[in-house]
């Protein structure tokens, strides 16, 4: 069964949520569009350095709960509510378990009488989606060497070890 790891907890394998949906808008990149009298089309007058700055995404996941009545449902409600709501925690889906993506939980539950129940959870997250593991290059240098160190979307900010002088 597909689930959602959010935070230390599986939709599936700690709540038994089946995942109906999972959704991911795309970032949007910061930008302040200002049109021009007499010129086509708007330009981008923000103000940044190199690289553009990326709005926050939101990810929307909505699970089918087994049918319960409602003294177990409340309980259930309260059980994720206190592990997940308003609190910033990484985010893996079954389905892409190489990343992870970081925002805050906004947890909306809902029951209609006795015929099911949703659990949605709302992400804002931020722009970019991060590897779980730390990527190590070992290179062994003897004179000048060119590194070149490929990334995803994101700039990266290597950290250097030696176990010599440089």
């Amino acid at each position: 069964m597909i689930g959602v790891k959010i935070g230390n907890k599986h939709t599936f394998k700690d709540w038994g949520l089946k995942v109906l949906a999972f959704n991911v808008t795309l970032p949007e990149r910061q930008k302040q569009l200002f049109q021009v009298p007499g010129r086509n089309g708007k330009i981008d007058v923000s103000l940044r350095e190199q690289r553009c700055a990326y709005k926050s995404r939101t990810i929307k996941i909505v699970c089918d709960s087994l049918d319960r009545d409602f003294a177990e449902w409340a309980n259930l409600v309260s059980d994720i509510a206190n592990e997940v709501q308003d609190e910033r925690l990484h985010i893996i889906p079954d389905f892409d378990k190489d990343y992870y993506y970081e925002g805050w939980v906004n947890f909306q539950p809902s029951k209609d009488f006795m015929v099911s129940s949703k659990m949605t959870f709302v992400i804002d997250a931020d722009p970019y989606k991060m590897k779980n593991d730390i990527t190590v290059i070992d290179v062994a240098v003897n004179g000048s060497e060119t590194v070149i160190l490929s990334n995803e979307k994101r700039e990266a900010e290597p950290k250097l070890i030696t176990d010599g002088e440089v």
